[in-house]
């Protein structure tokens, strides 16, 4: 059974296959608070980066040849073990989903409920 972040990658990489053009990468960060993706097209995502055991900054070595690869292979970093990788991969996934659904729009629909509102706060037991 595939795991949830194998299902959501999936999902992102058929629903690419039906845009006209899949963008490109302008950028990719990796900073203490976030890791962002901006693509050729404006838009962007972004994941927390994980917080590093060393006392000193994370390093990852691919960080600069990140914006030469294919979108749909920084999709599949989410998969990764490597919590940058993974960082990067959700982010590109962010990114790359709000393209799919803004060329897609009759295929979702957003809630006007607040998300907090449908969390059981006040349930007894």
């Amino acid at each position: 059974m595939p795991t949830l972040s194998e299902e959501i990658v999936d999902e992102v990489e058929k629903r690419s296959a039906y845009l006209e053009n899949i963008p490109g990468i302008r950028m990719v960060a990796i900073s203490l608070g976030y890791t962002l993706v901006e693509l050729s097209n404006g838009t962007m995502g972004v994941c927390a980066t994980p917080r590093s055991s060393s006392e000193s900054c994370v390093h990852y070595p691919g960080a600069g040849t990140l914006t030469k690869k294919y979108i749909l292979e920084l999709t599949r970093l989410m998969l990764s073990s490597h919590p940058l990788e993974k960082s990067v991969g959700i982010a590109a996934v962010n990114a790359l989903s709000q393209t799919v659904m803004c060329n897609e729009p009759e295929n979702y629909r957003f809630s006007k409920t607040d998300f907090l509102d449908l969390l059981p706060f006040n349930v007894l037991r």
